[in-house]
């Protein structure tokens, strides 16, 4: 929901290798789940000059993007993103050397709250591995990687809407548990 507009939405959060996206596909395949990366393509062209902005100018157009993508879609359908708001705060206060409970601090006051954060988790070597096989040229941060599931960490244990995945398995397990999860919350009105 974003405050003041009804809409259903749910996304998907974790580190890069980590299954999101492959797992997303699956399901769209699998149950016709309505899947979106949560940052348009439009803006995607713009993400290297938005990231040299100062940290408040960089998150407030990464949420207007963020917004729009989400309002965009139909009101009777739960759309899922592959990732969302949440990836880019992280990203922010990382960047910029905040502490842990600041970024809880500042999620928790957002105005965009997906109705269910599945967070895919899993070693990092695990991750690091995905990378490679699919020859993505990402930058793996360790430091990162340790920071941002620190705070995925806090996230599950004080949000309500989030739900810890275990990623390590066979994506197609991973599909089915996510699929479960899905059902719990939302029902069969998918």
């Amino acid at each position: 929901m974003i405050v003041g507009i009804k809409k259903t939405f749910a996304c998907v959060e974790g580190s890069n290798g980590v299954g999101k996206t492959t797992v997303l596909k699956l399901l769209a395949d699998k149950y016709q789940l309505k899947i979106s990366k949560s940052v348009p393509e439009w803006f995607r062209g713009y993400i290297s000059d938005v990231r040299a902005l100062c940290p408040k100018q960089e998150y407030k157009l990464y949420e207007a993007a963020h917004i729009t993508e989400i309002l965009k879609k139909p009101n009777h359908s739960i759309y899922f993103y592959d990732r969302s708001i949440y990836s880019t705060v992280i990203r922010i206060f990382y960047k910029n050397k905040k502490k842990i409970n600041e970024v809880l601090n500042f999620i928790s006051e957002l105005e965009i709250v997906p109705e269910l954060v599945l967070v895919f988790q899993c070693e990092r070597s695990i991750c690091y591995s995905r990378i490679k096989e699919r020859n993505d040229n990402i930058f793996f941060d360790n430091s990162f990687f340790e920071y941002e599931n620190a705070v995925y960490d806090l996230m599950i244990k004080e949000m309500d809407n989030c739900c810890r995945i275990n990623a390590a398995q066979d994506y197609l397990l991973v599909a089915n548990e996510v699929y479960q999860c899905i059902l719990q919350k939302f029902g069969e009105i998918l």
